[in-house]
C-alpha cells in the first residue's frame, strides 16, 4: 500500500510539473536561469501589509503560494 501511495504521489508531482511548465509556455513566460535574480514583486500579508521581495535582500526566501477556484 506504502508503495502504490508513494508512485501516486510521484506521478502527480510530474503532471503537475508539466502542466505548470506548459501553463508559462503558454503565457510567454520563460523559467528564470540558475543564479538569475528574481523579479521585483510585492503581495500583502497576512495582515494586509504590502511586503516587497526586497524587504527581504540577502536572505533566503521560500514562496508557497496555493491557489484555489
Amino acid at each position: 500500500m506504502k508503495t502504490v501511495s508513494i508512485a501516486i504521489l510521484l506521478c502527480s508531482l510530474l503532471v503537475g510539473s508539466c502542466v505548470c511548465l506548459d501553463l508559462i509556455s503558454l503565457m510567454g513566460m520563460q523559467p528564470l536561469e540558475k543564479g538569475t535574480e528574481a523579479p521585483q514583486f510585492s503581495l500583502p500579508d497576512i495582515d494586509g501589509e504590502q511586503v516587497s521581495l526586497s524587504d527581504f535582500a540577502d536572505q533566503i526566501v521560500l514562496l508557497n503560494l496555493w491557489s484555489s477556484t
